[in-house]
């Protein structure tokens, strides 16, 4: 009995170290969603947008306080 629960502990054991570790979950962007906007455009885009050629990334409340709109094609966050 002894030697059975010795085997089931080293199982238990090199169990945990043979299966795949998940990825801790991201965390969001210090100051919010992420999103990118052109300096002389008007609209903020998704990241995956094909319309943010040449853009740079900012925070949703920093684009919208500049006076970009949501792009109309990727329809990104409000």
């Amino acid at each position: 009995m002894r030697r059975l629960s010795s085997v089931l502990a080293s199982i238990v054991v090199l169990s945990a170290f043979a299966l795949p570790q998940s990825a801790p979950p991201k965390a969001p962007p210090v100051g919010g969603i992420t999103v990118y906007a052109v300096e002389k455009g008007k609209a903020y885009h998704k990241k995956n947008c094909t319309l943010k050629s040449g853009s740079k990334g900012m925070t949703l409340a920093a684009a919208k306080k500049k006076g970009y709109k949501p792009c109309k094609v990727c329809k990104p966050p409000k």
